[in-house]
């Protein structure tokens, strides 16, 4: 609704400028061991406006924790771990 009507105002780079940039921002992400928030996705799409339940109350229970083992370890498993 609201890429269609900004296509019919200001025509289609618009819409396809807020495509790529929410497709760049998705695939941007912190090292495996640190929680990432992805505060810029929340920004484009307007959701950093507003307090939900989601900011303050833990929903994963391994979130809020602090990882165990060493970043080095979990960078090598992830770096050299065979793909399937």
């Amino acid at each position: 609704m609201r890429l269609a009507y900004l296509q019919s105002c200001q025509g289609i780079h618009a819409p396809l400028r807020i495509i790529y940039e929410k497709n760049a921002v998705k695939k941007t992400q912190r090292l495996p061991f640190l929680p990432s928030s992805n505060i810029a996705l929340e920004t484009l799409e307007g959701r950093d406006e507003f307090i939900d339940f989601d900011d303050y109350i833990f929903t994963d229970p391994e979130e809020g924790i602090e990882s165990i083992a060493s970043p080095h370890m979990v960078m090598e498993k992830v770096l050299f771990s065979p793909k399937d």
